[in-house]
C-alpha cells in the first residue's frame, strides 16, 4: 500500500549557526522555504509539520522560531513530534518522523505529543504553531493532505521533506 509521496526534499547547512550547538533558526526557515518552493507549494498547503522537537531550550526556541518565519500570514501550523512516543533515533530520527507521518496519513489521526501540555511561556509566542497535544482527526479535505517533516542536527544541517497523501486515480 501507498500512503505517501514524497513531493519535495531540500538539505542545507546554515555555517552552525550562532556555534556548533545552537542551531540557526534562519537556516532551517530556509529549508522550509525550499522545499515548499520546490513542491510548488505555499505555507498554507501544508496541514502539520513533524518537527524535530528537541525538548531543549536553544533547539525548540529556534525550531518554534523558523516555523515562524516560513509559515508567516498562514493559519497556524499543527505541529508534533515523534521523541514524545519513542525517543531520540540520534542518526534515524528523520526516518522515525517520517513513518510517523505516513501512519497518519494512513489512519487519518495525527497522534498527540506525548506528555505534553503546553509551551513554556518563553515560547508561548510564537505564531503560527499549534502543538498536537492530542490525536487529533486530519480529515479529507478538497486537496490532498500535507505534511512536512523537519529535522536538523548537530554543526547547522538542516532538512525538511514534504509528504503527500497518495490519492490513487479515479477509474
Amino acid at each position: 500500500h501507498v500512503h505517501g509521496i514524497v513531493r519535495a526534499t531540500a538539505v542545507g547547512h546554515d555555517g552552525a549557526g550562532v556555534s556548533l550547538t545552537a542551531p540557526n533558526p534562519d537556516g532551517q526557515a530556509d529549508a522550509i522555504r525550499r522545499c515548499l518552493a520546490a513542491a510548488g507549494l505555499t505555507p498554507g498547503d501544508v496541514d502539520y509539520v513533524e518537527g524535530q522537537g528537541t525538548a531543549t531550550e536553544q533547539g525548540d526556541a529556534a525550531e518554534l522560531a523558523a516555523y515562524a518565519a516560513a509559515f508567516a500570514g498562514r493559519r497556524p501550523v499543527r505541529v508534533g513530534t515523534v521523541k514524545g512516543q519513542v525517543g531520540h533515533f540520534e542518526a534515524a530520527s528523520g526516518v522515525a518522523a517520517l513513518v510517523k507521518v505516513l501512519l497518519a496519513l494512513r489512519h487519518g489521526t495525527i497522534p498527540g505529543v506525548r506528555n505534553f501540555t503546553r509551551l513554556p511561556d518563553r515560547l508561548a509566542a510564537a505564531p503560527p504553531v499549534e502543538i498536537v497535544a492530542a490525536p487529533t482527526p486530519w480529515p479529507r479535505a478538497a486537496t490532498p493532505r500535507r505534511a512536512g517533516v523537519h529535522n536538523f542536527g548537530y554543526g547547522g544541517g538542516n532538512a525538511h521533506l514534504l509528504v503527500e497523501e497518495f490519492l490513487p486515480p479515479v477509474r
